[in-house]
């Protein structure tokens, strides 16, 4: 489905999370989370989750791009004002994402392991785990004991998944090279970002005053 989305379109976090929540709609939770259709939406919601509570430790308007050739999966995009006060400055965190979920095999480390050889990813990029394992969110220190100890071909390992199996309430911790963390209410924090537009077009790398909202804009669902 890459061909659905623009690649010089991009999304907010809140745009993200209302498409997969559509989708879940439409098409019932257990085919939207399985089927290969659905995997650049899915990428786009954990990306947004992801933003949401990263928001809260580097406050930034973050945008997401899904539209870019993969790897990464999806692109973190924030504009900062020069230095010189003369137009923005694009930045970018390139993220790749994978799930473990209640029916992996595998213990997380490995899961990290084995997401890492599949490809040979640049330094700057950042791992981001969806974790969909109930029972699972009391392992963060352990896992960041076992990861500090190792050396990874990526700049960051965070992990996103609910608090408690609860339906609002989520947390992100990162968990290589050093350990970060923060809790956030999804309600809340897309109450907290409701003035951002839900598309936005891309302007590239050179000098612009303001980023361009879409109004109307719609990126069909797949």
């Amino acid at each position: 489905m890459k061909g659905l989305y623009p690649p010089d379109i991009l999304l907010s976090p809140s745009q993200a999370i209302i498409r997969i929540n559509e989708l879940v709609r439409i098409y019932g939770k257990d085919r939207v989370y399985r089927e290969s259709r659905f995997k650049k939406e899915r990428e786009g919601a954990v990306t947004a989750l992801f933003l949401l509570g990263f928001g809260l430790l580097e406050p930034e308007t973050f945008w997401i791009s899904l539209g870019q050739p993969d790897p990464p999966d999806t692109m973190a995009v924030f504009y900062k004002r020069r230095a010189s006060d003369r137009g923005l400055e694009k930045h970018v965190r390139n993220i790749e994402i994978f799930e473990w979920e209640e029916h992996s095999s595998v213990k997380f480390v490995e899961a990290v392991q084995n997401k890492l050889l599949l490809k040979k990813y640049p330094k700057d990029f950042t791992l981001l785990c969806n974790v969909r394992r109930p029972g699972e969110n009391g392992t963060f220190e352990e896992w960041f004991k076992v990861l500090e100890k190792l050396k990874l071909n990526v700049a960051e390992v965070w992990v996103v998944g609910s608090i408690v199996d609860s339906q609002d309430d989520y947390g992100i911790f990162r968990l290589y090279p050093t350990r970060s963390h923060t809790t956030f209410n999804l309600n809340t924090r897309l109450r907290e970002i409701e003035h951002q537009p839900a598309y936005m077009r891309e302007m590239g790398r050179g000098i612009m005053d303001e980023p361009k909202a879409l109004g109307k804009y719609r990126i069909p669902l797949p």
